[in-house]
């Protein structure tokens, strides 16, 4: 009433069927209520499965937290691993048998990527990726 006391406006009451929009927007149905239910239970019970974190505030509302990790590169690094090539590469390098003076050559970074230049070395294995 604050808000709208400084304002010249007349508010006015429509009762019963003269008012169709505020009727439609006021009125619940319990089926349409009880499919919501369904489909929050349902969406409940998809969040949980991903490992969403939820929690409920004190108004009632419920939010959902979801932690993202990029995993493509721990991906690589484990098929690193097994690709013979690299392995012998990182064994190279580790032994110090690394060719030096190249404008590109091979290094290992303190995660044990194996790394040409600064591109990361990809295994051509499409089994990994897939």
């Amino acid at each position: 009433m604050e808000l709208i006391k400084d304002y010249d406006c007349t508010i006015n009451y429509h009762p019963g069927k003269a008012n169709v929009v505020a009727d439609a927007l006021s009125r619940k149905s319990s089926a349409r209520l009880a499919g919501m239910w369904s489909v929050y239970d349902t969406l409940i019970n998809e969040l949980r499965s991903l490992e969403v974190k939820l929690e409920a505030t004190s108004s009632g509302t419920l939010m959902a937290i979801y932690d993202v990790k990029p995993v493509l590169a721990d991906r690589i690094r484990e098929a690193q691993q097994v690709d013979p090539f690299l392995v012998e590469m990182k064994n190279k390098i580790k032994e110090g048998r690394v060719k030096e003076g190249k404008k590109f050559e091979f290094l290992l970074k303190e995660d044990d990527t194996l790394m040409f230049g600064s591109r990361i070395c990809v295994p051509n294995d499409a089994e990994c990726f897939g």
